[in-house]
């Protein structure tokens, strides 16, 4: 996770460990290896363990990187025009 949106990360994740259904959503900027950056949508949840505790995290995230371009360019492209 991108340093920049790792708090918010971190509290997507911790709301719903204390959440009674224990899914989460977050949208936030990876970074590769290589230094490449990436926006993912991430959707989720937390498996709780017999003992109430949360035991597992299970979840899909979905490369957004072309979406956000075109909003960005979207929003440059508009506020050019005003």
């Amino acid at each position: 996770v991108h340093p920049d949106d790792r708090v918010s990360f971190r509290s997507s994740i911790n709301a719903a460990m204390k959440s009674a259904d224990g899914r989460y959503h977050s949208i936030h900027r990876i970074v590769d290896p290589d230094g490449t950056v990436h926006w993912v949508e991430e959707f989720g949840g937390v498996e709780f363990g017999c003992n109430g505790r949360p035991d597992r995290l299970l979840g899909i995230a979905h490369d957004i990187t072309e979406r956000k371009t075109a909003e960005d360019a979207l929003r440059a492209s508009e506020e050019r025009y005003r």
